[in-house]
This record gives C-alpha cells, structure tokens and sequence, in this order.
C-alpha cells in the first residue's frame, strides 16, 4: 500500500501505536518518521521481494492490494513461519477483471481475516464466498479524516467567495470508472453552467479533444492533481459536488464534499445509495438518462437545499477515527492469536 493519509492519521493520533512498515511495489521514496518506514521497490520485483521478507518481523500483516496478498503468500512458503494476515477489498468483486477475481479469491481463502469497505462492496462477493467465509468477513467503510476539514474550515471562515456562473466541481481519476464524459455531455444541454474537474488519468487528453470538438472548452477547468487542502478550497468555491461513477469502493471525496457542506448529485451505484442511506439529503440519479440529471445544475436547487445532519452522521458512520478503531479491534484479535 502506498504511504497515504491513512497511514499518516494512524501516526499522528492517539489510537494505537504501533509500528508500521508500508511495503509498495511502486517507486515510493524511502521514508522514516516515528512508527513509520515506508519501503518502496522501484517497480522491481526483487527490491520488493526483498521488502516484503521484512513483513515477517512484524505481528501482522495488513494487505490492500490482492496482486502483492498473492507474492506474499507464495514467498511465506520459503519462510519458516507466516504472520497472521488481514486483506482489505477495496472495490466491487463484480467488476474485477477475471485475473484479479481469482487472486482476490486467493486471498480470501488464505487471509486470517478479510474486510470490505463498504456494504456494497461485501453484497457484491459472490453468496458462495460470503457463506464459507463469512466468519472472518467484516465490514469497515472508509474514514474522513473529520478532523483536518474542520480545521481547514476554521481557517477558511469568510475568505472564500463562490463563483459567480453557476459551477459544477467533480474530484476523481480521469478513467473510464469515473465517467467524467457523462459530465461533460451534460454540459452540452447546459450552456451557461460549468465545470471543474480535479484529478489525473489516462483519459486526459480523450476528454480535452471532446471538450475542444464540442466547443465547450471555454467552461471546463482541469485542475490535474492537487493537494487536498487545495481539493477543499475550490470545492467550497462551487456550488455543486457531483459523482458520476460508474463503480466505487466507498468514496471519500463524496464524503468531504457532504462534510463541507456541499450539495452533492450521485449516479445511483450501490456505494452513492449506501451514503445517502446514512446521511442526510444526498441525492441519487439514475446514471443512463441526462435527462434527470439537469434539474440539479441550476441556483434553483442549490437555494432549497438544506444541509441538516450530515456533519454529525459522517462523524458518526464514516470518520476516520471510528475506522481506525475498528480495525484496531482487529489487529488485537489477531495479534493474540499470534501468541496463542
């Protein structure tokens, strides 16, 4: 796994300390800072062969990505012994290619214990897995770190000015999943709104050619990949957040844009209807029709929006700090059955 916020916040707060080695198959820099090292292999399979030996010096360990669950366990048989291990399934089963089902499988079967990260992730095992498995099966969605968007909030308070022309933000990879094209083609039927769209992808210059044959050019701003206090800053500078994913584990930029106090419009994927279950006034449109889509673009809508409880329920059923505890939970429990 990469040294994300998720490991930075588990160091930064008083949870459980512990030490953490991040092994990442990508060329990651070394890094080193109070409980964590950071190990990067450069995109070489024998560095990162190399480094996941050291996995073993540990209690347990904590895999995130099944073609790494699947190296580890093949290289735990020239080991003497093997530590208890946890695999977390970031994404829909359904939509893996079939390579990646069958190493998911793998390491479901061979795992201690395996969780999900969100329901709609653990409705989309197939039943057969679900029952065999379901002993070690746990649910944990994904956190929002609650805590860095309050302060932002509080530094922010009265120095942020919306924009004047009506203004659509969208936050994800640029590839096929996350369906910016949609957004794009509703741009079309829309001309005095436009759009902002935050992330890096391999659809990049797909969506610049459409924008530039459909002349829209001049309403849409690719901002690439930016820092996440920036992410919050021209979020709150809109006045619409919108997903149209075609497929998601549970997103989080969904949730920090609801914590921000954003009106939010969602495709009606199974993890979009998850969060609107939990929360408070999210609304979900069908994927396949523009249509339903264009009453949500318009001042109108914003001005009968009313944020209630969001802020308390995303604290509540998705920070952060409820996750790590959760998966705290579950290192104890393994580590114990490490020392019988």
């Amino acid at each position: 796994m990469p040294y994300n916020e998720f490991v930075m916040y588990r160091n930064s707060e008083e949870l459980l300390k512990c030490k953490q080695l991040v092994i990442s198959f990508k060329g990651e820099q070394e890094y080193e800072e109070d409980l964590v090292t950071v190990k990067g292999s450069n995109n070489s399979i024998i560095t990162f062969f190399r480094n996941l030996r050291l996995l073993n010096e540990g209690d347990i360990v904590h895999i995130h990505n099944s073609h790494v669950g699947v190296l580890y366990f093949f290289l735990s048989l020239f080991l003497r012994q093997r530590n208890r291990v946890l695999f977390t399934i970031h994404s829909m089963f359904e939509r893996y290619t079939v390579k990646v089902k069958l190493f998911t499988l793998l390491c479901i079967a061979l795992s201690d214990e395996i969780t999900l990260v969100s329901k709609a992730a653990y409705l989309s095992l197939p039943q057969i897995i679900k029952n065999i498995f379901n002993k070690k099966i746990t649910i944990i969605t994904n956190g929002v770190n609650c805590k860095k968007i309050e302060s932002f909030i509080n530094n922010m308070l009265n120095k942020s000015k919306k924009h004047d022309n009506f203004t659509v933000v969208c936050v994800g990879r640029l590839v096929k999943e996350k369906n910016q094209k949609l957004l794009l083609k509703i741009l079309l039927r829309l001309p005095d709104v436009q759009l902002k769209i935050i992330g890096n992808g391999y659809l990049y210059n797909e969506l610049i050619n459409y924008c530039c044959e459909k002349k829209i050019a001049n309403r849409v701003c690719f901002l690439g990949e930016i820092s996440r206090e920036d992410v919050y800053k021209e979020i709150i500078k809109c006045h619409l957040f919108v997903s149209t994913s075609t497929y998601e584990g549970l997103p989080i930029a969904v949730l920090e844009a609801l914590y921000l106090g954003m009106p939010a419009v969602l495709s009606d994927i199974a993890p979009h209807v998850e969060i609107k279950e939990k929360l408070d006034n999210v609304d979900v449109v069908d994927i396949d029709t523009i249509d339903n889509w264009l009453p949500y673009f318009s001042f109108s809508y914003i001005n009968s929006y009313e944020e209630l409880n969001n802020i308390f329920l995303i604290k509540k059923c998705f920070s952060l700090d409820k996750m790590h505890d959760e998966y705290n939970k579950l290192y104890f429990r393994l580590r114990r059955s490490n020392y019988g």
